[in-house]
């Protein structure tokens, strides 16, 4: 599972999560993320084990172009995207 997450002005790559043992969960640096349909059909439930909430996904046809370009490495950009 590779996961991205977006902004307005960033696009980050999260390190890509393997297949645990259990169906529907994996392993992202020593954290159990799971993976389950949410009541509406339309989006994937996603909670990792070290951490209270969980976030709604939803599977998009490709990735946007922030996701596709090279990162800006400039300073602003970097304060722009942690803000």
């Amino acid at each position: 599972m590779q996961e991205y997450q977006t902004t307005a002005v960033s696009c980050l790559k999260v390190p890509r999560a393997t297949a645990a043992p259990e169906p529907g969960t994996y392993d992202v640096e020593g954290a159990v993320i799971t993976v389950r349909p949410a009541p509406d059909g339309e989006h994937v439930r996603f909670g990792v084990d070290v951490a209270v909430g969980h976030r709604q996904l939803r599977r998009i046809g490709a990735l946007p172009v922030a996701c596709i370009r090279p990162p800006a490495t400039a300073p602003r950009t970097a304060f722009d995207v942690f803000w």
